[in-house]
């Protein structure tokens, strides 16, 4: 199950929603700072879905506008979101392979360290974006979650800080 079909899946968990619903509540969540929703993929998602038998569509009246297609989880989709859950917190998954890659020509790339400082000022720019995503999240019965996900990627970019700092001295101190 793809990020995308996960999130809207535990959306619809909560409650039916249009694809207008699904994509204000994940600005309102601010759920696109972490993950890669988009609102042009939102209504291909949903569409996906239902085709699948995960999600089922019926149609209602709009407020002083068109009908809206309205989706909720099905049984089927309920079992399949408590599978991906389950599977998504089953293992501690690795760092993202292109750093790691990208170390792997360290002794190749003089310039090395410059794109590792250019790496440490991302992650503090990261973090202090994040940070302000966080504030925003209004309160409600679900700013846990968003808050604790907030909270876990700035906890995540603290590390990548500490390894540059110790990257950068092991550098220095193979050159001395």
């Amino acid at each position: 199950m793809t990020a995308n079909e996960l999130l809207i899946l535990t959306l619809l968990a909560e409650e039916p929603r249009s694809g207008y619903d699904v994509d204000r509540a994940a600005r309102q969540r601010r759920l696109r700072s972490w993950t890669p929703l988009g609102t042009s993929s939102v209504y291909f998602v949903l569409e996906s879905l239902c085709r699948r038998g995960l999600a089922s569509a019926r149609t209602r009246p709009g407020l002083g506008g068109p009908e809206r297609h309205v989706c909720g989880i099905t049984k089927r989709g309920r079992a399949a979101l408590r599978r991906a859950v389950a599977e998504a917190l089953s293992a501690v998954r690795g760092p993202a392979a292109e750093p790691d890659l990208a170390l792997m020509n360290l002794f190749r790339t003089p310039r090395f360290a410059h794109a590792l400082a250019a790496y440490e000022r991302a992650a503090a720019a990261r973090i202090a974006e994040t940070r302000a995503a966080m504030r925003t999240v209004p309160s409600g019965p679900y700013a846990l979650a968003p808050r604790l996900i907030f909270q876990r990627h700035i906890l995540f970019l603290r590390a990548e800080l500490a390894w540059c700092r110790h990257a950068r001295k092991r550098l220095e101190r193979r050159r001395s």
